[in-house]
């Protein structure tokens, strides 16, 4: 893939997030992330956990080392980020989403390769750095639109 093509998954990504974020911004920012639910506040640190997961991918790769690769299932993982962030306020979750955000969209833009692998799922497959910002520009927007339809 070009880096136009990088270029323009990235501005898709950042699309995603910023959307994301509004509709989090009118939330209670005083609100806690609860092990256990599965409501606004826990997607919003479900979100962060995996721009960590991914940012942490890339770093390693850049600097010559393996993609990210979890040792857990997704339940597992989804169920460890809930449990870490528990008592997490919204505000914070928001400020360390966008730094995330402009962290992650850096060291994209510096991958030599865009196809590099930067994850490695539990079942083996591997992803590859264009294949992830696809997927997780999906899944916010996905998240957003289910959060929405509850309102």
């Amino acid at each position: 893939m070009k880096k136009r093509g990088l270029d323009s998954l990235l501005e898709a990504l950042a699309e995603a997030v910023g959307q994301a974020r509004a509709y989090f911004l009118k939330l209670d920012g005083e609100a806690v992330v609860r092990p256990g639910a599965w409501g606004p506040a826990e997607v919003l640190s479900h979100l962060v956990f995996w721009h960590r997961a991914n940012l942490e991918g890339m770093e390693s790769v850049l600097a010559g080392g393996q993609p990210y690769q979890p040792g857990a299932s997704i339940e597992e993982l989804n169920v460890g980020a809930l449990n870490e962030m528990a008592g997490s306020r919204v505000t914070d979750l928001l400020s360390e989403w966008e730094d995330l955000q402009n962290r992650l969209d850096g060291r994209a833009r510096a991958m030599p390769d865009p196809k590099a692998v930067v994850r490695v799922c539990s079942d083996g497959t591997e992803r590859s750095l264009i294949e992830r910002i696809e997927e997780v520009a999906g899944h916010i927007t996905e998240h957003l639109e289910e959060l929405k339809d509850r309102d």
